[in-house]
């Protein structure tokens, strides 16, 4: 297939997005078990040629992948994002590979999560009064999520998440913490800011200033590996809004980096390939020897 994918054929009239936006591919709700509901599909598409040749270009959406580029979700993502599609009692999700097309669904979790756009092949039928289109062409109509949190805040207020609940009733603006994490937070006044200034997977940097203590929250899954320092000193990462990230900032002005610590892998690298130096240097020999007994033989 030589076609371009759809985003290749939109990507001259798109909007600008910033690399932290999260997009959720959702399923139109029109069947196509009936005749009629076929027909019509040919018939917004101009015809079957044009119907059965436009490009597709979607695969998996970005849009909740809360952890990262990774290929696989750890337990406490998978169970964050099950139950921002199950917790009311309608089982919508059942693998997460369905979120590669998924059903329409608003949720404060989701919210949380700022999955700030949804998209879909075609106009969503009965769309919420918080999903505002943003963008549409032939094939590809983008809905801004009005409700979606920040990536990044600085937190207002701090609230207690309880053992073993899913958070519920969440506030715009509050970070929510494990009670051993939890600490008495002044009351944001607006007089510090902070500014992404490095987003790639795995290094976050951030810019920030500020005249009292104050407390960063990043919609990225934690992970015990992510670091975070100021300078030469280290300030602890905790999970934050179930399963993000957070940082209790000092006050003052001064660049923070957040960062993927990839040394614990590494042992397991120096084994590995120490292990196939062993294993391919056994096959030389063993070849080699092989290769002077027949020769031995040969001469006999």
């Amino acid at each position: 297939n030589t076609k371009k994918l759809i985003w290749e054929e939109v990507a001259q009239i798109l909007p600008e997005f910033k690399s932290t936006d999260r997009f959720y591919f959702v399923n139109d709700d029109m069947p196509i078990r009936t005749l009629d509901a076929y027909n019509q599909r040919l018939d917004k598409a101009g015809g079957v040629q044009e119907y059965y040749s436009r490009p597709y270009g979607y695969e998996e959406s970005p849009g909740l992948m809360l952890h990262g580029h990774t290929s696989f979700h750890p337990d406490h993502v998978a169970e964050f994002i099950y139950h921002a599609f199950n917790g009311d009692g309608n089982k919508r999700l059942i693998h997460l590979r369905h979120l590669t097309h998924g059903p329409l669904h608003s949720s404060e979790l989701l919210d949380m999560g700022a999955v700030n756009y949804y998209y879909s092949e075609r106009e969503i039928q009965n769309a919420p009064e918080h999903l505002s289109l943003y963008f549409k062409s032939k094939w590809l109509y983008i809905y801004k999520n009005l409700n979606a949190w920040p990536y990044y805040y600085l937190a207002e207020q701090l609230g207690i998440k309880k053992d073993g609940k899913h958070l519920e009733n969440v506030k715009r603006g509050t970070a929510y913490l494990a009670k051993d994490d939890f600490f008495p937070l002044h009351e944001n006044v607006g007089n510090s800011s902070i500014e992404l200034k490095e987003f790639s997977y795995g290094k976050m940097v951030f810019d920030f200033s500020g005249s009292q203590e104050e407390f960063l929250v990043v919609a990225d899954a934690w992970h015990p590996f992510w670091k975070a320092y100021v300078g030469n000193e280290n300030l602890p990462i905790v999970k934050t809004n179930e399963i993000f990230k957070g940082v209790r900032l000092p006050k003052g002005e001064y660049t923070l980096t957040m960062e993927f610590d990839t040394s614990p892998y590494l042992p397991g690298v120096y084994v590995t390939t120490i292990s196939w130096i062993l294993f391919l240097s056994a096959m030389v020999w063993m070849c080699m020897r092989s290769r002077n007994k027949n020769s031995g033989i040969c001469r006999n």
